[in-house]
């Protein structure tokens, strides 16, 4: 029960006495997390993702270092538990009257059964596992929080940086990015460059992924044409071939 709470519980506990603990009690809380970064490193970029998963590792350790268990016990229900000497769950659940509760029984009922509410101290431990479950729910919460500003904050610099290079086509198909450098000023053979190459028309075409120094996704242009997505993917291949043909014949005379 609350599995994930005790470990940061005890990786609390020895972070200032056992280095190596630490370290092995910090990765069964990765473990128990990796779901929950891993669906935050999957929204940047491929060729980013290992270095990004390394920074929110960073975040992980972080909020580890701030949290604080708090208590979340109306104890003066408690007490009415008590003194009213129930038997079963389901009439705990009538006077402590907490949808958090409610959400905590609901997520470890088998586990409940096995509890003897004839025992106070039983009555204790539940409150106790309560409290963790609470505590569980507000660090993942607040993970979750400093998770997404990192993303929203790495996804912007990068888009930044791409919109800042010399001239730059940033495509998306089929929800992968590609990114296909148009103009090296460093090599001179990219001067015989011919802005012919493109009709009006597909300059036309590329100018609507720009808007508002936004770069659109394929399916966000094929609505503004309204024609399908599949369209669009076609047409964008066949400006990209034309490039590719370009640079190849560049690079032959360059070779030779």
């Amino acid at each position: 029960m609350n599995k994930l709470i005790k470990l940061i519980l005890q990786y609390k506990e020895y972070k200032n006495c056992n280095e190596y603990s630490n370290e092995v009690i910090f990765e069964d809380i990765y473990i128990e997390l990796e779901y929950l970064i891993k669906s935050y490193v999957c929204k940047v970029t491929i060729n980013n993702r290992d270095d990004f998963n390394q920074d929110l590792l960073s975040i992980l350790y972080r909020v580890l270092q701030v949290f604080e268990l708090k208590n979340n016990i109306d104890y003066e229900k408690v007490n009415s538990i008590k003194i009213t000497m129930i038997y079963n769950i389901d009439d705990i659940i009538k006077i402590y009257d907490n949808k958090y509760f409610n959400a905590f029984v609901s997520k470890y009922k088998l586990e409940l059964y096995e509890f003897d509410f004839q025992n106070l101290n039983h009555i204790d431990l539940l409150f106790y596992e309560f409290n963790l479950f609470c505590n569980e729910n507000q660090f993942i919460k607040y993970l979750n929080v400093s998770l997404k500003r990192k993303v929203y904050s790495f996804n912007s610099q990068y888009r930044k940086e791409q919109l800042n290079k010399p001239i730059s086509l940033n495509i998306m198909i089929n929800n992968e990015i590609e990114y296909i450098d148009l103009i090296n000023d460093e090599i001179k053979s990219f001067h015989k460059f011919d802005e012919s190459l493109l009709s009006k028309r597909d300059k036309k075409f590329l100018s609507l992924f720009f808007e508002n120094d936004k770069i659109l996704k394929g399916v966000e242009v094929a609505n503004k044409l309204g024609v399908t997505q599949q369209a669009v993917s076609v047409r964008l291949k066949r400006i990209r071939e034309k490039y590719f043909k370009m640079y190849k014949q560049i690079y032959d005379e360059v070779e030779m």
